[in-house]
């Protein structure tokens, strides 16, 4: 169970801060050391996605969809770091110069990377907009929000894992579909708590613990008339994500 589960998190976490030494390797050796570090990078990427889908295989469905996601968000940022210290070493136009590599430096670093591992942004940065001060009844209010949304999930999955149970014994087309369209409801009720969980409530508690001031993590989704813009708008986070490090590196 849950200690096999905080064990491997903590497991990924440690290999996430090894991509500190890779950047700081990567961009003060020679082009053939540059090289070889984004190889060994470019292999971890491979062994946390590899490990990751291992020790999912002893846990119930979800703890298994936790440590995924915890994997995907983690490789994620990970890839987003290096990337900025690549581009300091390839492109010359970061968002800040390359520092000496000190004591100081190195602390400043380990701080900003540990930073941006709780952070509930994509992007890495040196430096975000921050607010004063931690407003604790906001993150009780959105605990307990978050601690409502998930005993909803239940109820509805209590209501439409049953229907899918009786898929195997249905006898006609008919009695499919019914059952269906009676799960069509449960299923975007499943969708938009979903959203309020992650998007809304676990984001904006996050933001408020490291008081990270962006909150934008969505846009009105609900407005969007095209499959573009409602993907673009409904997880602004990953979209962020992707504009930064896949479509303006392909540019």
């Amino acid at each position: 169970g849950a200690d096999r589960f905080v064990w491997r998190w903590m497991a990924l976490m440690f290999m996430s801060l090894l991509v500190l030494f890779y950047g700081h390797l990567a961009v003060t050796g020679s082009r053939l050391a540059y090289r070889f570090w984004v190889a060994v990078y470019a292999a971890q990427q491979f062994v946390v996605f590899g490990l990751s889908a291992y020790w999912t295989t002893s846990f119930n469905p979800p703890l298994r969809a936790a440590l995924l996601a915890e994997q995907a968000r983690i490789s994620m940022k990970m890839h987003a770091y290096f990337r900025e210290k690549l581009l300091w070493k390839t492109m010359g136009n970061a968002t800040e110069p390359v520092s000496p590599i000190t004591p100081e430096y190195v602390d400043s670093e380990f701080r900003s990377f540990l930073f941006f591992l709780f952070a509930p942004t994509l992007v890495y940065r040196r430096h975000y907009p921050r607010t004063t001060c931690i407003h604790w009844g906001a993150v009780v209010t959105r605990l307990l929000e978050g601690i409502g949304v998930v005993y909803y999930t239940y109820l509805v999955f209590r209501w439409v894992l049953p229907q899918f149970d009786r898929l195997s014994v249905f006898s006609d087309y008919t009695s499919f579909f019914a059952a269906w369209v009676g799960a069509m409801g449960p299923g975007m009720a499943l969708m938009f708590l979903g959203h309020y969980l992650i998007l809304h409530t676990w984001q904006n508690m996050f933001a408020e613990l490291t008081r990270f001031a962006d909150r934008r993590f969505y846009e009105d989704w609900w407005n969007a008339r095209t499959w573009e813009v409602f993907y673009r708008k409904w997880k602004r986070v990953v979209h962020e994500f992707i504009k930064e490090y896949a479509y303006l590196d392909l540019h």
